[in-house]
């Protein structure tokens, strides 16, 4: 039915199709709420018919109306798909093309980096990470990216991975106050092109605990690092 016959039969009303595309039984199931709601389903229809409470706009009052199966179990788990969108568009990625495909590809990029979140915010969550210290989307989505473009490569001017001696020598250092970010830790431990070159400045090394000011740089992390022969921070900073 059309969205206005089907307004005028009231908030009893629903109606059902079925079709079969190769093995597959689809249902298509059009329900009345407070507008008309069309979902299909390949493994649940209208039956069972249940009942829920509806306000009625004319009797001022709650009455009780048939609810087909299908909505019922979208209702139970809409929560995760809302909170899944939502999250998805936030920062999802835009990539202009005439292709088809190449939007369900980076949609399944941006779903599966949610997922990713949410299983790692979980994981904080068990195991007691408070909130503020807890990953965004925004910083999480960066770090993938970052290791995806970076780790394991030959490139200039790009960052390392931290192992987890630095990394929490960092950490600490960060609750004490601001202090400028170092590369993530699957890049800096990846032992492939870490070059040493000389900087025409000087600038502080950015070992934790360190307070050397060389003019020695890593060209892959772009940070300043002490190589002497009684301070070797280049090689802590890229093995421990």
């Amino acid at each position: 039915m059309g969205d206005p016959e089907l307004k005028r039969t009231g908030l009893v009303s629903f109606e059902e199709k079925m079709a079969v595309v190769g093995e597959t039984t689809l249902h298509v199931v059009k329900w009345y709420d407070n507008h008309p709601v069309t979902l299909l389903s390949d493994y649940i229809e209208a039956s069972p018919v249940k009942e829920v409470e509806r306000w009625d706009r004319k009797q001022k009052v709650n009455i009780k109306v048939p609810c087909p199966a299908v909505v019922k179990e979208y209702n139970k788990n809409m929560g995760g798909v809302d909170l899944l969108d939502s999250l998805i568009a936030l920062y999802r990625n835009k990539i202009r093309s005439k292709k088809w495909y190449h939007r369900l590809v980076f949609h399944l990029l941006d779903m599966t980096i949610v997922t990713a979140w949410l299983l790692y915010r979980r994981d904080c969550d068990g195991t007691g990470i408070r909130k503020e210290e807890q990953m965004r989307l925004y910083t999480f989505k960066s770090y993938i990216a970052e290791g995806l473009c970076k780790s394991g490569k030959c490139l200039d001017r790009k960052r390392g991975r931290s192992s987890s001696t630095i990394d929490n020598e960092y950490m600490e250092k960060k609750r004490r106050g601001p202090t400028a970010a170092i590369p993530i830790s699957d890049v800096r431990l990846d032992a492939t092109a870490h070059w040493i070159e000389m900087s025409d400045k000087k600038g502080r090394c950015k070992v934790p605990g360190c307070n050397g000011t060389p003019k020695v740089k890593c060209q892959k992390c772009d940070i300043r690092l002490c190589f002497t022969s009684t301070s070797n921070c280049f090689l802590k900073f890229h093995s421990e």
